[in-house]
């Protein structure tokens, strides 16, 4: 949620996201894909985290005291880049103009 009041604000101080300042988020959430530009985030595994926060807890009920208790986990994450980032068609649209993707589908193919 961060990186969307990033976006916002960079948007307000007229900066260009990704020309003038880059954005990442962190926790994947579902809207990240909506915002504009949409949002690459890393996610981070639910399971793992869950895991992570039992095992912590459990560790400081059992032993409060316990000095070699464990105070870093390791949590699965992957990288979700926005559609936007993978790349741009290889067409432009034009005020009453359509296209037809059916009958020309290599017009979607990705510029380097």
């Amino acid at each position: 949620m961060t990186a969307i009041g990033v976006l916002r604000a960079a948007y307000m101080a007229g900066l260009r996201v990704p020309q003038d300042l880059s954005v990442i988020g962190l926790d994947d959430v579902d809207f990240a894909e909506y915002t504009l530009p949409p949002l690459t985030t890393i996610r981070l595994s639910r399971t793992d985290l869950a895991h992570a926060a039992f095992e912590a807890l459990r560790t400081q009920t059992e032993d409060p005291d316990n000095p070699k208790m464990q105070r870093e986990f390791l949590v699965s994450t992957s990288l979700v880049v926005a559609a936007q980032q993978l790349c741009r068609p290889q067409f432009n649209l034009k005020a009453n103009h359509s296209l037809d993707l059916a009958s020309n589908p290599q017009r979607l193919a990705c510029t380097s």
